[in-house]
């Protein structure tokens, strides 16, 4: 379901979010977040790390970009670049 618990971990702060894999059945999972629901002190543990945490800025850019492509493609003549390095080296993404 989704990304991994290792993924999610890397990414995201410590105890911030609740991974399927991390119960052995979808009952234990269900029971927990029942427990959760009747435990406001449990709950709120997951929100703490907005008192020593930060999350950095983020753009959607990249993904508009990915989208915009996704709606436009069909209009666009196929074109190959004679050297893809060049062109990394000059694309205004990496500067």
């Amino acid at each position: 379901m989704g990304a991994s618990y290792e993924e999610y971990k890397r990414v995201a702060p410590p105890h911030s979010f609740i991974h399927v894999d991390q119960f052995e059945s979808p009952e234990k999972l269900a029971n927990y977040l029942k427990y959760l629901d009747r435990n406001d002190t449990a709950y709120n543990e997951y929100f703490s790390w907005h008192e020593h945490g930060t999350i950095g800025a983020w753009s959607p850019l990249p993904q508009c970009a990915i989208c915009l492509f996704a709606h436009t493609a069909h209009k666009l003549k196929p074109y190959t670049f004679p050297n893809v390095s060049k062109w990394v080296e000059r694309c205004m993404c990496w500067s």
